[in-house]
């Protein structure tokens, strides 16, 4: 017979296991959750699905329209025709929380380049969009939202006319498409043209609904001696636009901001008196490349800047 002390311990156990179990179907629940989601745009002002105005029946030998376009990697597929030598842009119009991407390896093809980015929202996996038929892919480095990731190219027969194939693969369940209206109509850069993160149920299926808006802000908070008066003051870093306020003095009354380049939404902020004189200064870690930003000096947005990459970052 089991001794008290260890019947308690295996009734802890057993609950730590049970938590832990819930906790892990709650992490995958999420990844279904349509609270995430990221709209994806055109790369491009010009044609969507075909390179003339096509009506409808839509067939994969007319058009390239998602409901019926052949799909290598997604959920659904189509072509986006522009000029050779127009630049291709990672867009996202819209998401619903914070945004954070990686790089998806990815080989080439015999028709062109590909990249492939993943997304997260608010650090929950959403899905990916892949771009095929390029020239100049970009598949490393940075990644920001309106950056280019390659070119449109006229790569012949395998390739009738310029344009750039696109996909878009969710995490869970299966991404959407926006109906766009007849193949052949001109759309301009960062008009919508699917969801990630969207709960329909099949392949090649419209979206019921496209999530729209301004801009999600999305701020981080923190505490420190701003102006060295030995009181802790507060303050704020939106990490859309790399702003960072502080609010300090009698009351709190006083506040002053500054923009950084260096923060964008994926950096990591952080504080610390980096210069000895009483007050704390900014700092930013880049986690794709583990450099590290330090910021400081007299009012904060004339300040010197120093930056180190370190191994283990």
């Amino acid at each position: 017979m089991e001794s008290k002390k260890y019947s308690i311990v295996r009734r802890i156990l057993a609950v730590i296991l049970l938590l832990i179990g819930g906790a892990t179907y709650a992490a995958s629940f999420a990844e279904a959750d349509a609270t995430h989601q990221a709209v994806i745009g055109m790369p491009f002002t010009g044609k969507w699905a075909y390179n003339a105005y096509v009506s409808p029946p839509y067939t994969d030998v007319n058009s390239s329209y998602p409901s019926v376009h052949a799909k290598y990697y997604g959920d659904w597929a189509t072509d986006l025709y522009a000029a050779a030598g127009t630049a291709v842009k990672f867009e996202v119009p819209y998401a619903t929380g914070a945004l954070s991407y990686s790089w998806v390896s990815v080989t080439d093809g015999s028709c062109g380049q590909r990249t492939v980015i993943a997304i997260n929202v608010d650090g929950v996996a959403v899905g990916s969009v892949y771009y095929e038929h390029l020239s100049s892919a970009v598949k490393s480095g940075t990644i920001s939202n309106g950056m280019v990731v390659g070119y449109v190219h006229d790569w012949g027969g395998c390739n009738p006319g310029p344009h750039v194939h696109i996909e878009l693969k969710n995490s869970g369940n299966f991404s959407c498409y926006a109906d766009n209206g007849s193949p052949g109509t001109t759309l301009n850069e960062g008009t919508s043209l699917g969801v990630l993160g969207s709960t329909n149920t099949g392949e090649r299926q419209a979206c019921s609904s496209i999530p729209s808006g301004g801009p999600v802000v999305v701020y981080q908070s923190f505490a420190g001696d701003f102006n060295g008066d030995g009181v802790v003051d507060f303050g704020l870093r939106n990490i859309s636009t790399g702003t960072f306020y502080a609010r300090y003095g009698p009351s709190y009354g006083v506040q002053t901001s500054f923009t950084w380049d260096n923060s964008i939404s994926t950096y990591q902020s952080f504080m610390g008196d980096f210069n000895r004189d009483g007050v704390v200064d900014f700092g930013l870690r880049n986690p794709s490349t583990g450099t590290f930003y330090a910021r400081y000096g007299p009012g904060f947005g004339d300040a010197t800047q120093t930056a180190f990459t370190w191994d283990h970052g």
